[in-house]
């Protein structure tokens, strides 16, 4: 049985070598990042989307941006049809040398290219039609993750009340947070640290206050469409605002959420360590799911690559970064963050859950789902 926290050390050590050495040689040989060059940020600035931004708040936005529920949901299903082992390699190495590797060089290929989107850098490389292929496909693919997220979340606010307040709660606090580090220049970490733990007392208020619709909902909405109608309209907002005054501070503040998380997550493994209950290897044909090539890699997408991620990285941050050198740690260590996530969720439902029932123990193993 192998220790998940020896395991985890390993992994942790095995990002800090593609950061550190992987990320450094693509910066010499490959992108070259020049931190005299001005960005689109500075040449086009306009006040709403090229806007220079803190490197740190830069980052919380796009790691938030690019890690939903896809780096968690993906390596569980993954692992319980084939297993930890192809699931942690495949993480391990499509993180590393895929999936940063891609989100750094979009990031750097928009930068040059005017702060462009990924259709126009088409149309300018390989032609108009190009260029209508990649619209029609993206404003496709936006409409369908606008839909199915703003779904899901709305089934999570009923499913979960508590969350409403302080899921609405952060908005205006973001904004204030956004006009005071940027047009009052207060100090970030001070700034921070008060948005924080204002977001910490509205996550504590939202279990003393929850807010549930019940089943007549509200404005004569079933309580499903209300929240989704809700959810679209601060999207609306969130996509006309200036960036730097609700996208941008809003992402940077949620992603303490995410930060909080992965440290609670880390602490449990450290302090149970546990050994890795699920099976290493199930074969290379799942029932339900098929061959593991290419169904490994189509359920595991965020935390190892996600094309989707080019829209983010592609589409604002490259508007709002302030420097060439601030790309490598806001796209290429965003990515690795993502895949810390998926390498965490392997290990703690790996390692944290009953995948079989265990020999010995004086366990009611019904209670655990077992029959």
């Amino acid at each position: 049985m192998l220790t998940v926290a020896i395991l985890l050390f390993s992994l942790l050590y095995f990002y800090f070598f593609g950061y550190r050495y992987y990320a450094g040689r693509l910066d010499r040989e490959v992108i070259q990042p020049d931190p005299k060059l001005k960005t689109p940020a500075e040449t086009q600035y306009d006040g709403v989307d090229f806007v220079p931004g803190r490197p740190l708040v830069v980052f919380g936005h796009n790691f938030s941006a690019i890690a939903g529920a896809g780096p968690i949901i993906g390596p569980i299903v993954a692992m319980q049809h084939f297993g930890w082992a192809l699931t942690l390699v495949w993480i391990l190495l499509g993180n590393v040398f895929i999936g940063a590797v891609h989100d750094y060089i979009t990031l750097m290929v928009s930068v040059r290219n005017r702060g462009s989107s990924i259709a126009d850098i088409a149309e300018s490389t390989m032609g108009y039609r190009a260029k209508a292929i990649f619209a029609i496909f993206l404003l496709m693919a936006l409409i369908l993750v606008i839909a199915v997220f703003g779904v899901v979340a709305a089934k999570t606010l009923i499913a979960q009340p508590e969350m409403a307040f302080p899921t609405f709660a952060l908005i205006p606090w973001a904004m204030i947070f956004g006009w005071a580090i940027y047009h009052k220049n207060v100090n970030l970490t001070l700034g921070t640290t008060v948005a924080v733990a204002g977001l910490v007392f509205f996550l504590y208020l939202g279990f003393k206050l929850p807010v549930s619709l019940g089943q007549e909902g509200v404005l004569g909405l079933p309580p499903l469409m209300f929240w989704f109608v809700a959810l679209l309209i601060y999207t609306y907002f969130a996509a006309v605002l200036p960036v730097n005054i609700l996208l941008q501070p809003r992402d940077y503040l949620s992603a303490f959420v995410l930060f909080g998380s992965m440290a609670l997550g880390l602490a449990a493994l450290f302090w149970v360590h546990p050994t890795l209950n699920t099976p290493a290897f199930l074969g290379g044909f799942s029932q339900e799911q098929g061959p593991v090539w290419p169904m490994l890699f189509v359920l595991v997408a965020c935390g190892a690559v996600s094309g989707f991620h080019s829209l983010v990285v592609g589409g604002t941050v490259s508007k709002q970064l302030a420097s060439e050198s601030h790309g490598r740690i806001i796209a290429y260590g965003g990515m690795l963050t993502e895949g810390v996530i998926a390498v965490m969720t392997v290990l703690l439902v790996g390692g944290g859950l009953y995948w079989a029932a265990p020999a010995v123990g004086n366990i009611d193993m019904a209670t655990l789902g077992f029959r």
